[in-house]
């Protein structure tokens, strides 16, 4: 007990580095181990700014990239959540411990496969597990409160257009090749107006379109 915490206490000091002062969040962060998500290989590097590679060339985002995501969106137990592009499913874990119920999104099924193992084995059962290319049903985040992407798309229309009222995206923005993408959450008020703030910049992959 006294080892688990004196590793939750490094990775919540490690946190707050970034200005993730938030108690929820860092919590979550510690209850729900990264290591479990990551590949085998690079379990060591699961709390770092090391972008973990994955299959099909993906990464997992690093860690403070995700807790500033996490406090930004203020997520509460009434809210119901997407997140798309959902990879092992570590930052759909993280929002299922905010919220009362998560739909994780991604094209891969292999993706969709693993995420499922890893909640069984932390027993997390709130999240419903959906494989598909989001491109084809963007009216689905409609049913959300709240709307995580973990790729970037070049202009966050798409989003802004099926987002129901009262509801907050976190989105990342950028050329496909622009190394550098624009991390921003947008909040839909009612009479369909918006209000878009900034909150961070990264490398992210673009949006897959349909796999061969």
């Amino acid at each position: 007990m006294k080892e688990l915490n004196s590793d939750n206490d490094r990775i919540k000091n490690y946190m707050r580095t970034f200005n993730i002062i938030d108690e929820n969040v860092l919590d979550v962060i510690c209850d729900v181990r990264k290591e479990i998500y990551a590949p085998k290989a690079y379990e060591s590097f699961a709390y770092s700014d090391f972008q973990i590679p994955l299959n099909h060339a993906e990464f997992m985002l690093t860690s403070n990239v995700e807790g500033i995501i996490l406090q930004a969106m203020k997520i509460s137990h009434n809210d119901s959540a997407i997140v798309l592009g959902s990879g092992t499913g570590y930052l759909s874990s993280c929002v299922s411990k905010l919220a009362n119920k998560v739909m994780a999104v991604d094209i891969y099924s292999d993706f969709i496969e693993n995420s499922k193992r890893n909640c069984d084995e932390l027993g997390i059962d709130n999240i419903n597990f959906k494989c598909m290319d989001i491109n084809d049903s963007w009216d689905l985040i409609k049913n959300f409160d709240i709307i995580i992407s973990t790729f970037s798309i070049e202009s966050p229309d798409v989003i802004e257009r099926n987002m129901s009222n009262n509801s907050r995206a976190f989105v990342f923005t950028g050329e496909r090749n622009s190394p550098i993408k624009s991390g921003k959450i947008i909040s839909k008020i009612e009479n369909n107006g918006y209000t878009r703030e900034h909150i961070i910049q990264t490398n992210v992959k673009h949006i897959i379109k349909g796999l061969n």
